[in-house]
């Protein structure tokens, strides 16, 4: 396999000579098609182009948005790993992951307390119907409430810590 540029200029008589990037020629005379868009893209990394580390070119629009869906290389598969867009990806998709779990974390003991609330909440209510003297004497049934208050704020503080 050559190591430098086969290409031979229009009007010249020797090869390029720079070093190979792929198929005997340099990232300047290759020709490639964005696997994409299937339109010409340049081999040379600038604003508007990105040349993966297999070698292969895309339109930075066109990579960019097969990278939202995957982190291999679209024409041979190869992962790209060391990519910076890849890299910011996966931070990100670790991130949102992160605080995904927080937030179910959150509203798992949430639900914890609820329930907590609406068992205390049916006891109290099974009570004051199966005892008769709640509902003949208001001191009673103010007792009963504030005790009820004071129990389920109990649990509510032990299910959030």
């Amino acid at each position: 396999m050559a190591t430098r540029c086969t290409h031979v200029p229009f009007a010249s008589t020797s090869a390029c000579g720079k070093p190979v990037l792929m198929d005997g020629l340099c990232c300047r005379h290759i020709r490639q098609k964005c696997a994409v868009c299937f339109e010409p893209v340049g081999s040379i990394n600038t604003v508007a182009t990105k040349r993966l580390t297999c070698g292969h070119a895309f339109h930075a629009a066109c990579i960019t948005d097969w990278f939202v869906e995957s982190s291999d290389c679209p024409t041979c598969r190869k992962p790209q790993t060391e990519d910076p867009l890849v890299i910011f990806k996966e931070k990100v998709e670790n991130n949102i992951r992160e605080k995904f779990h927080d937030a179910m974390r959150s509203m798992e003991a949430e639900v914890e307390h609820l329930r907590d609330t609406l068992a205390m909440q049916t006891m109290f209510n099974a009570f004051r119907t199966q005892d008769p003297s709640v509902n003949r004497s208001s001191d009673v049934d103010d007792d009963m409430v504030e005790l009820f208050v004071e129990v389920t704020s109990g649990f509510a503080s032990s299910s959030t810590s």
